[in-house]
């Protein structure tokens, strides 16, 4: 019976003789030959009883799996040289799409004016008031016009509203337009009595306004040519004060504070007033009686000193429609 050596020697030549790989030389060929006719127990002999185990480094087996690994690689490599750059040219596009998304120009679009509605803008850039070419529509509400502008090479930042008969501004320095935005509104009659327009123009880190707008009806008709009682309560004592009857106006609002325009019985002058509810009224008036007929124009300031901001009212009677334009300074001086 074979011993033990040479039995592991049988086992050696068969798994590779009948293994994957095969491959023996002839010495080899013909030990395994005379091993398998030598008289071995029937289990020794039996290749499904054989353990596998791996090949020598040197074996064919290796070989042609370095050969599969080789070409396996080279075609990795050559998926590798489409892949990366398809994807470096995916990433470039992906990025211009999100910049182009994110920081593209968007400017405002323009809002298109009838002939009558140019012919508003036409009065306001006819005062001289505002700076060349920053005078321009960015909204309309209920018939009105809401215009954007500038003043003081863009130091004052303006949102103005307009129907044609009555003309408001409202005017903030440009940092706190910036952050605060500009608030203005506009009464007017309406079918039913008066009618209120609001404008709430805010502004973008490129400094483009965008505007939110409204209107409403605040008082309906009551014979005495004011919107309401308190209004009409105060026209009285603004009389009883020396202003003549005809001449008082309510021209805009600070808030829900009325300003007026009224003419002095006593000295002839017109003058802008601001609430005239109470006594002393509280108004500024023109010098000589001339600035109104010449097309000039009223201007009155209040301070606040407690905020450390001031407000300036000024009324302004021509070329065109005459209107009040609201000017807020957060360093409580008059612009």
């Amino acid at each position: 019976m074979p011993d033990a050596e040479t039995l592991a020697e049988l086992r050696s030549l068969q798994e590779r003789a009948y293994g994957r790989a095969g491959g023996l030389s002839e010495a080899e060929v013909a030990r395994l030959a005379e091993l398998e006719h030598s008289p071995v127990p029937e289990r020794a002999a039996t290749h499904r009883d054989i353990e596998p185990s791996t090949p020598p480094a040197s074996s064919p087996v290796v070989e042609r799996g370095s050969e599969a690994t080789g070409r396996r690689a080279e075609r990795g490599s050559k998926l590798r040289r489409w892949v990366i750059p398809a994807a470096i040219v995916i990433a470039i596009l992906l990025g211009v799409l999100l910049g182009w998304v994110l920081f593209s120009p968007r400017a405002p679009q323009p809002v298109p004016l009838s002939a009558e509605q140019q012919s508003w803008q036409d009065d306001i850039l006819a005062s001289a008031v505002y700076d060349p070419g920053s005078v321009r529509a960015i909204g309309e509400e209920d018939g009105t016009i809401i215009w954007f502008a500038t003043r003081d090479d863009g130091g004052i930042v303006c949102a103005i509203i307009s129907d044609g008969v009555t003309t408001a501004p409202a005017c903030r320095e440009h940092d706190a337009a910036m952050m605060l935005g500009i608030q203005t509104s506009l009464r007017r009659e309406v079918e039913g009595g008066e009618g209120l327009v609001e404008a709430q123009v805010q502004f973008d880190a490129e400094g483009d306004p965008a505007v939110l707008s409204s209107n409403s009806l605040i008082g309906g008709d009551r014979g005495g040519g004011y919107a309401n009682e308190t209004e009409q309560r105060t026209a009285e004592l603004l009389m009883a004060s020396g202003y003549t009857p005809t001449s008082l106006t309510v021209v805009g609002h600070d808030g829900d504070v009325p300003l007026w325009t009224g003419l002095d019985i006593e000295t002839g002058r017109w003058c802008l007033i601001y609430d005239g509810s109470s006594a002393p009224v509280e108004a500024a008036c023109d010098d000589d009686g001339t600035q109104v007929s010449s097309g000039g124009s009223l201007g009155l300031t209040r301070v606040d000193v407690d905020a450390g901001t001031s407000t300036t009212f000024e009324y302004r009677f021509g070329p065109g429609a005459p209107y009040l334009e609201i000017t807020r300074n957060s360093d409580g001086s008059a612009p």
